[in-house]
């Protein structure tokens, strides 16, 4: 933690924000954070919308202090500041959004506000998510328990490498996509056995694309099996 790796910095921390949050701080001058984003943080208990002082406290007593506000989505996060709106050319009273966590706001964008709608979002991860009128939490830890952006929960279910892994196996085999989907398809199900064994680095472009290991790997196998265990993982 920062504390025990950098301590002249930590000893100067007095807010603690997202980066969304701050964005929003050099606009408005205020500190707050959205439900949506905030349930993401791991400090918050989601069942009552507030910090978990619980766990706040287990991390540093004085992080209680550190926090911003938390509010509701549709609550602004305040006024464009004068200074602000003269640089950027806006006139005053500007109200400024409080904006919302990526897959929230996908939530809303896919008319996923409300109890039978399921939103499915596959990028550098994967996420799969649904409203819910009231919390839901994973006794295993398996779905995320979030908080909506529209007053409700957000229960989520997210995978590491999506189309990462996607894309290197196919430049790896010098595939287009038509060419790999029907690799996929002439597969059989399971793939022989086989298992995609990768680690694929979403934002270290130093370790992006590092192939662990491809288990049950045998003479069988061939770019189809391959391509379909990329895919499925198995």
């Amino acid at each position: 933690m920062a504390e025990r790796h950098e301590p002249e910095n930590f000893k100067r921390l007095r807010h603690v924000l997202l980066p969304h949050d701050y964005l929003n701080f050099k606009l408005t001058g205020n500190f707050s954070m959205e439900h949506g984003d905030a349930s993401g943080t791991a400090l918050m208990d989601i069942r009552r919308r507030v910090w978990s002082l619980a766990v706040v406290s287990a991390i540093d007593s004085r992080l209680t202090g550190w926090l911003p506000a938390l509010k509701p989505s549709h609550e602004p996060a305040g006024i464009l500041l004068p200074a602000r709106a003269q640089a950027y050319g806006l006139p005053a009273g500007v109200i400024v959004s409080a904006g919302g966590g990526d897959n929230m706001m996908g939530a809303i964008g896919t008319g996923n506000v409300r109890p039978g709608i399921v939103t499915a979002s596959f990028g550098t991860s994967g996420t799969i998510y649904a409203c819910a009128s009231r919390p839901v939490v994973d006794p295993r830890g398996e779905i995320a328990a979030f908080c909506s952006s529209t007053g409700g929960w957000l229960p989520l279910l997210c995978t590491m490498n999506v189309t990462t892994v996607t894309e290197r196996v196919r430049a790896l085999f010098g595939m287009d996509h038509a060419a790999l989907d029907a690799a996929v398809a002439a597969a059989p199900v399971g793939c022989g056995g086989m298992v995609f064994c990768l680690s694929f680095w979403r934002t270290d472009p130093e370790r992006s694309g590092w192939i662990r290991g491809i288990a049950g790997l045998n003479e069988g196998h061939s770019q189809p099996t391959i391509g379909r265990a990329r895919r499925w993982r198995g």
